[in-house]
């Protein structure tokens, strides 16, 4: 029986050609984006996202102080991020202090949105810290959530960085198509 279906499999692929199987960007390993080391710079004003200390204050029993903000330059460690790939075409963002970029719900005190992005998880498997890089026509990525919503900068969502002076430009979790929104949309630059 083992050799009738190899013979069959080997006709059928003779008269038909190379079998492809697509998929949706979203639903496939998308291997053009970069690995190990990097950068990401939002589209719409050029700034780098960077691990913020003490920028945001946030709400819980436990308090979380590291946030993710916007800064000029990358040339500092914690606006660098290292590329740690998940199942199912998914990432992580490993920070300089070796915990994950997250998605959290309800953290910032009166943020605008409700979801923005704290670092504070020890693993790659929690379902928080997972993105799925998106390659858009831009030859930018968007980063989508297990939220189904996109990584984006949001100007003036967080009351509590505004009044300790740090910045007006937070990263949040919000919105839909980032295509046409230039602040959902993130240059990868490797560090070498």
């Amino acid at each position: 029986m083992k050799k009738w279906f190899t013979l069959v499999l080997t006709l059928a692929a003779a008269a038909i050609g190379p079998l492809t199987l697509t998929a949706p960007l979203a639903q496939s390993q998308d291997s053009s984006f970069p690995r190990g080391k990097v950068a990401l710079q939002v589209a719409d004003t050029g700034t780098f996202m960077a691990r913020c200390r003490g920028c945001q204050e946030t709400l819980g029993s436990t308090p979380i102080p590291d946030t993710v903000t916007l800064r000029d330059g990358y040339n500092v460690g914690h606006a660098q991020f290292i590329v740690v790939p998940v199942s199912g075409g998914k990432i992580a963002l490993k920070s300089d202090i070796g915990k994950y970029v997250a998605r959290c719900n309800g953290c910032i005190v009166d943020g605008a949105v409700p979801d923005f992005l704290v670092i504070f998880h020890d693993n790659p498997n929690n379902p928080n810290v997972q993105f799925t890089p998106e390659l858009l026509p831009s030859g930018n990525y968007a980063l989508k959530s297990n939220s189904g919503q996109y990584v984006a900068r949001c100007n003036g969502c967080s009351p509590t960085a505004l009044e300790r002076g740090v910045t007006q430009d937070t990263v949040t979790v919000h919105g839909g198509n980032p295509a046409g929104r230039a602040n959902a949309q993130w240059k990868v630059i490797p560090i070498r």
